[in-house]
């Protein structure tokens, strides 16, 4: 005690004494904290998509269209590619123009998708008819990744095309969905004001199956992700777009697809009008007071036209069709 006494001559000691008590107990608490923060973001198990039950909403616009979508991505069925089992995944939209009062409804087959066991997730382009890595979360910090799928190739690099401009991975934190923690990529791009992120098992927010990293012409955002089923998921509340709807909206059929010129229009609902355009805009065909089924036959060039259907329940669809004669 005599001893300590000798060591603390004044008040001004003690106050030092207890200064770097906290200083030494804060580094300590900072340290601590990092460490466990580090090992729940990076020891948690990866969560993959859930194809089964996942619902991904997007808002979707594109320059002076005067046109907006509400998207809802969702899966229905299996299928077989390669030898591989994919997810058959939809698009189901609602188009709001300005001009008119109802939406329109899309409801198309994107292909196949698919998490491969690697914690990456390969989609079948219906389109391409090729199988394509769109999400991989083997990444570090100090990655970077194009803006849009898979890595960045700086050869390609081109301040003129805003979807090869490169994405840096900056850090890694944890967010909470529908109960579970999932990581979250943060990453920086120079060219952009605001910064980008991806979520491990829900997608980029800048969309989900085409994100778009340069708002510009084209801007898309997930605006709400959840799961059917699933009471832990915050309400997406007017975006859901109601396994009804989904059903109701496949019953818009056009057979045959891809045809010469002649084909059917089955919608299961009395028709009060039917319209043509090909891809320039321009109205090909019209016909009013339709019946249920109605045959239609075109003399028109080969090529892609949109149909436009409208009930006489004021319920609007629309699909395209593939016009091809033999030569």
């Amino acid at each position: 005690m005599i001893l300590f006494v000798k060591i603390i001559h004044n008040l001004d000691d003690v106050k030092k004494y207890f200064t770097l008590i906290r200083k030494i107990m804060k580094g300590f608490i900072l340290t601590t904290s990092f460490f466990i923060l580090t090992l729940f973001v990076f020891g948690q198990e990866y969560r993959p998509f859930n194809f089964e039950k996942g619902r991904w909403f997007c808002d979707y616009q594109e320059g002076d269209s005067r046109s907006s979508f509400w998207e809802q991505y969702y899966t229905n069925g299996d299928t077989i590619i390669n030898g591989l089992q994919f997810k058959k995944m939809f698009c189901y939209s609602k188009e709001y123009v300005w001009y008119q009062r109802d939406p329109i409804i899309h409801n198309y087959y994107l292909g196949g998708i698919r998490n491969n066991g690697n914690k990456q997730v390969e989609y079948f382009n219906n389109s391409t008819e090729q199988i394509e890595i769109i999400y991989d979360f083997n990444l570090q910090i100090g990655d970077t990744v194009k803006t849009g799928y898979g890595k960045y190739d700086p050869n390609r690099e081109s301040l003129w095309n805003s979807h090869e401009m490169p994405l840096v991975l900056r850090s890694i934190d944890s967010v909470k969905y529908c109960g579970k923690y999932h990581k979250r990529y943060n990453f920086d791009q120079t060219s952009l004001q605001h910064p980008q992120f991806l979520i491990e098992g829900i997608g980029f927010y800048d969309g989900f199956m085409f994100p778009v990293f340069q708002p510009f012409e084209i801007i898309r955002r997930l605006e709400c992700y959840g799961e059917t089923g699933n009471p832990e998921c915050v309400s997406c509340g007017g975006l859901y777009l109601s396994n009804n709807e989904i059903e109701y909206n496949q019953t818009l059929t056009v057979l045959p697809n891809p045809n010469s010129g002649r084909f059917n229009v089955d919608i299961h609902e009395g028709i009060d009008e039917v319209e043509i355009y090909d891809l320039s805009g321009n109205l090909v065909y019209k016909e009013n007071s339709c019946p249920v089924v109605t045959t239609i036959q075109l003399d028109v060039p080969n090529g892609i036209y949109l149909i436009k259907v409208k009930t006489v329940n004021d319920h609007l669809f629309s699909t395209k069709m593939v016009v091809k004669k033999e030569l």
